[in-house]
């Protein structure tokens, strides 16, 4: 599955590159050499079906995972906060000019530069550990 949600700027980044490595991986733990291993006898009558055999299942394989993190990134909502998140980061951007912080009467517009930190670093944490999640099962 070609499509990816559009989750905002911030996301972007971590959901291509995490798909792309997922991907990676499973190509790369899915070898050939294995599977002609241990289908020897079908390797010796036609290679060439074993190959397209392994082509389409790694292919189907691959697209099947984007599509349950697709779903994942749907069921979780996290496009949504994804794109919150680019929306204090522009509200921030705007007024980085600013020398100090002065309520404007609207308890959310003024807590935004104060929660955007706090938000990244959790993002760092959710991107330390989705990377951590995918060296586990693949190595």
């Amino acid at each position: 599955m070609s499509s990816r949600p559009d989750c905002g700027k911030c996301v972007k980044g971590m959901n291509k590159t995490g798909v792309d490595e997922i991907c990676f991986c499973i190509k790369q733990s899915a070898l050939f050499s294995l599977l002609k291993h241990h289908l020897s006898a079908v390797h010796a009558r036609d290679p060439v079906a074993l190959l397209k055999l392994h082509e389409e299942s790694v292919s189907i394989l691959s697209s099947n995972i984007q599509e349950e993190l697709a779903l994942m990134f749907k069921e979780e909502n996290i496009c949504e906060l994804m794109k919150k998140l680019d929306h204090f980061q522009e509200e921030i951007d705007c007024t980085s000019n600013v020398t100090a912080w002065r309520p404007s009467g609207s308890p959310e517009s003024d807590i935004c530069s104060h929660l955007f930190p706090v938000y990244c670093k959790h993002l760092q944490q959710l991107e330390n550990a989705w990377h951590s999640c995918s060296l586990k099962i693949f190595s």
